[in-house]
């Protein structure tokens, strides 16, 4: 493990993405890789709701109903039943860690003033890539409904990053972070 790590504030470089869609994927991890983010591919079970980003393409048919009705929930304002559990890390190989499994001598004194600023989960994009209308969109946050099945979709979709991406760095900026 490499010993050198930086904090993920408010997950600026954290794309969610669950999806079924091979071109996309595809061109989403390449635009990753030269931009210097990660995917976090959720997994069927809660990620929508226990991972932060600055993004999040998500496929309603793919997302457990159940976890899309406590996103919703949550989105306006409403509690909901998770536990999310944190702070996480980044190596430098781009491996996110909990501290707690750090090796004891890299383990952050509990009892010292914090070094980092740790952002909240703010609001990121929500880009949807299914056709579904019968379900209610998230309030607090921009979204964008993409039908994957027009040839332009994967075009717009990545575009639609780059701007999320370019507004979330700029934020930081606004709050003191320069990278």
């Amino acid at each position: 493990m490499n010993n050198k790590l930086r904090p993920l504030p408010g997950h600026a470089n954290t794309i969610f993405a669950e999806f079924e869609h091979d071109v996309l994927k595809n061109r989403l991890t390449d635009w990753a890789d030269k931009n210097g983010c990660g995917i976090k591919w959720g997994d069927g079970e809660d990620d929508l709701l226990a991972y932060g980003s600055f993004v999040e393409i998500i496929d309603r048919q793919v997302v457990p109903e159940s976890t899309y009705d406590w996103y919703v929930r949550w989105s306006r304002g409403e509690d909901i039943p998770i536990e999310v559990e944190g702070p996480f890390l980044e190596t430098e190989d781009g491996q996110s860690i909990h501290w707690r499994d750090l090796p004891k001598e890299l383990q952050p004194d509990p009892n010292a003033e914090p070094k980092f600023v740790w952002i909240e989960w703010d609001n990121p994009i929500c880009i949807i890539v299914d056709n579904r209308r019968d379900l209610e969109l998230p309030h607090d946050r921009p979204v964008l409904c993409v039908n994957l099945e027009d040839p332009r979709s994967t075009d717009f979709i990545l575009s639609a990053v780059q701007m999320a991406k370019a507004a979330k760095d700029q934020e930081l900026r606004r709050n003191g972070f320069s990278f």
